[in-house]
């Protein structure tokens, strides 16, 4: 396995200590009958003697090593690098995931929609031989550039590396995506261009497109993003389309790569400047990207029934349609907050008091999916709202210091449903114990001042 690195984000929850939320390596249980990372709960005791998870004083600080538990993770380590061994996509260190995401996140800027990564992992680094060749061949500079797809084609990429389109049956390149359509003025733009139908003949012909306008690539991108190098060669500029380029003409030309020169749309060319590169071994795939585009329009966090009236009430039926859904803890999480919110107290009686249920809803809101966790904190407030019992309940699925985490995220509708629910569990005595301890209140007012 590339760097000794697992993917370990879907590791059964009993392996992950509550404070970390990562898999544990050296796992111990404390008073409260809790397994932990010794590190973990070693410094939380520095600070504190209540429980993270309880909000209860433990009798002591004492913790015995849970050595089954230790072996049992070893052996599922060992197994799961066995088989990720034989797979395209390596995996990124926490570090490196994070400055992705934080990169993705921060340069993607738009008035009304907020870019959420989901996942990313690392090309196979055996295609870096042929674009090393290639580099040593051509010369010229190297930049980072981003190429829009769909997830399967993207691990097809990752993989095996890119291909050139082939011509259809009249010599011609099309362009075979999906544009995201983001207002009325794109909706006419998108409509002009043939409204993504497979007719759209490719701007400089036979050809990989890349670009570094993380806008343009999320336009035409159906979920996931190729992060790549590039060695450009001799590059040429235009300020207009050429359909019918292809590599022996490029050739021909003395040249590696078009650049198309931006703002040139109403001249025929391109509203966004991008790289068309004529050998597949020009562009060298890093990383993988799924995304999700979320609205920035924030409402006022508090329980609201369907502007059509529709309300969701638990029947005998509502366990087996939500078990349904188990597979996409988002889609799980979604269907389970109207139901927590226009019928808390049966959702109570017959849903939350379900393991099935109580167990998917604490992958998703410690998991990596930014998407998933969003939807089961706001399941999570909606279940607690008004409730001391299953505010209670809600600190031992979560614990103090996950919330402290969510409360500092990048993502600001995650910040703000964790302070949402932060502000709700502190109803309950034991839990506002447990975040001060962890110093959850502090770190809200610190990010959100206006709520002090």
């Amino acid at each position: 396995m590339s760097d000794g690195i697992l993917d370990e984000t879907d590791a059964p929850d009993e392996y992950k200590c509550p404070i970390l939320c990562e898999v544990m390596n050296d796992p111990v249980v404390a008073a409260d009958g809790r397994t932990y990372e010794r590190s973990a709960i070693e410094q939380w005791f520095q600070q504190s003697a209540i429980s993270p998870m309880t909000g209860a004083v433990m009798p002591h600080c004492h913790t015995i090593v849970n050595q089954n538990l230790k072996n049992i993770i070893d052996t599922w380590r060992t197994e799961r690098a066995a088989r990720e061994d034989a797979q395209p996509i390596r995996n990124l260190t926490n570090e490196e995931r994070s400055q992705l995401r934080a990169e993705f996140e921060r340069q993607f800027v738009h008035e009304d929609k907020q870019l959420v990564v989901k996942w990313i992992g690392k090309c196979d680094p055996a295609l870096e031989e042929k674009f090393n060749r290639k580099r040593n061949a051509i010369g010229g500079e190297i930049v980072r550039q981003y190429h829009g797809s769909t997830s399967d084609a993207a691990l097809s990429i990752a993989g095996e590396g890119f291909r050139l389109p082939e011509p259809d049956e009249d010599g011609d390149f099309i362009g075979r995506g999906i544009r995201t359509v983001w207002g009325d003025e794109d909706a006419q733009e998108y409509i002009d261009c043939g409204g993504g139908a497979d007719i759209a003949p490719l701007m400089y012909g036979q050809a990989v497109y890349v670009t570094d306008e993380l806008a343009k690539v999320v336009r035409f991108a159906q979920g996931a993003i190729v992060v790549c190098d590039v060695v450009l060669g001799r590059v040429l500029k235009k300020e207009e389309g050429d359909y019918s380029m292809t590599p022996e003409k490029m050739a021909a030309l003395g040249k590696n790569s078009i650049y198309s020169v931006p703002f040139n749309k109403e001249g025929g060319g391109t509203k966004y400047g991008e790289y068309a590169l004529y050998d597949v071994d020009q562009v060298l795939p890093k990383f993988i990207v799924k995304f999700e585009l979320w609205s920035r329009r924030l409402g006022i966090l508090e329980p609201k029934p369907l502007a059509d009236g529709r309300q969701f009430k638990v029947n005998n039926d509502t366990l087996a349609e939500l078990a349904e859904h188990i597979s996409d803890p988002k889609q799980f999480c979604e269907h389970l907050a109207n139901y927590a919110r226009d019928d808390q107290y049966m959702a109570t009686v017959k849903l939350f008091s379900q393991s099935i249920v109580m167990e998917t809803l604490k992958r998703a809101v410690t998991g990596h999916n930014e998407a998933a966790v969003f939807h089961a904190l706001r399941t999570l407030w909606l279940y607690g709202v008004n409730s001391e019992v299953n505010q209670r309940k809600v600190l031992e699925m979560v614990g103090a210091p996950r919330l402290v985490s969510l409360i500092s995220s990048l993502n600001l509708e995650l910040r703000m449903r964790a302070c949402g629910l932060l502000w709700t569990e502190a109803q309950h005595h034991e839990s506002r114990e447990a975040l001060l301890a962890a110093g959850a209140l502090f770190q809200a007012v610190k990010v959100h001042p206006e709520s002090a």
